[in-house]
């Protein structure tokens, strides 16, 4: 009919925010040096890691035991997703672990590791890179090892007890 409505088109409505917490996938071999307060760093696909870093986050919850494939499928909604997180010679399915994410309230986005942000706007859906700190060390723990080998010096192999004997 003539006057009459066909079709709308407009942003869609509902879903206002980013969420702050994400669903992620951990290999099975990777999962043991995993524990929930590791920094999280999350890189969409297709975004340049070393010149942009990624979006801040820490583990909040990693899932004890290992969901099959198609439980994680089922919860993803994503199955590629599933199959290529698993590592070539791992007999078990992915681990899901639950991110939160560090918001930028300013903008209405997730905080970035550096100040250079990439042109894209991150969505809803977008998937990531994850990559988790599992390993604390100050700059000096790393460089010490090395000087000692260097120097010659070897701390002691063996202490010796209260009554200086060996």
């Amino acid at each position: 009919k003539e006057g009459e409505e066909v079709i709308t088109i407009g942003k869609k409505k509902g879903i206002k925010d980013l969420p702050t917490n994400i669903a992620g996938l951990i290999g099975s071999s990777a999962v043991n040096f995993a524990e929930p307060g590791d920094k999280v760093i999350a890189t969409p696909v297709g975004v340049d890691k070393a010149e942009y870093g990624g979006m801040l986050g820490r583990v909040k919850t990693i899932v004890p035991y290992g969901e099959d494939v198609q439980s994680l499928r089922q919860i993803l909604g994503i199955s590629t997703l599933v199959t290529q997180t698993k590592s070539a010679g791992e007999s078990s399915a992915p681990n899901l672990v639950i991110i939160t994410m560090e918001k930028d309230e300013k903008n209405k986005t997730y905080k970035w590791s550096s100040n250079n942000r990439p042109d894209r706007k991150t969505r809803l859906g977008d998937v990531l890179n994850i990559s988790l700190t599992t390993d604390r060390k100050t700059p000096i723990q790393m460089a010490i090892p090395f000087v000692r080998t260097v120097i010659g010096l070897e701390g002691p192999t063996s202490l010796k007890g209260k009554e200086g004997g060996n």
